[in-house]
């Protein structure tokens, strides 16, 4: 039975692909488990218009990225966090903090592109690394007590 994934499948294909697996395959796993779809022509359609708009969001969003990245060489954002007087702080700073620090600032940047080798735990400056497949960009974080 031909079939469109969905999803990427392990030893299968990737999503968008379109595989022949054995029908019981198809129709008691990856069909069930939203996995996949049946190749109709209706279906093929619909889901090469998907992939489309998909690959023109991706470059779009690789855009913007790109634009932030280059705002985000010439400023520091600034984080306020509680800390004790030994500069520690209460609370690790995790991605999802400097997303919110990051949003504060007008910089719309999904806390997944962000990369922390380890939580930020003392006050201070850091340089942040940020990602989107290929394309790396730097944030410099100032860490202040609140």
């Amino acid at each position: 039975m031909k079939v469109i994934l969905l999803r990427d499948v392990a030893k299968l294909g990737k999503r968008f692909e379109l595989t022949t697996v054995p029908d019981g395959y198809a129709l008691n796993k990856l069909i069930p488990q939203g996995l996949a779809e049946a190749s109709t022509p209706e279906n093929v359609k619909r889901v090469l218009a998907r992939k489309d708009k998909q690959i023109i969001d991706s470059a779009t969003q690789i855009e913007v990225f790109l634009s932030a990245c280059e705002a985000l060489k010439e400023s520091t954002i600034t984080l306020a966090v509680e800390a004790n007087e030994q500069q520690h702080l209460f609370k690790a700073v995790k991605e999802s903090d400097v997303a919110r620090a990051l949003a504060d600032a007008g910089y719309a940047i999904s806390t997944d592109l962000i990369k922390l080798a380890e939580p930020i735990k003392a006050l201070g400056v850091y340089e942040v690394a940020i990602q989107l497949a290929d394309k790396h960009g730097l944030v410099k974080l100032e860490v202040i007590k609140k």
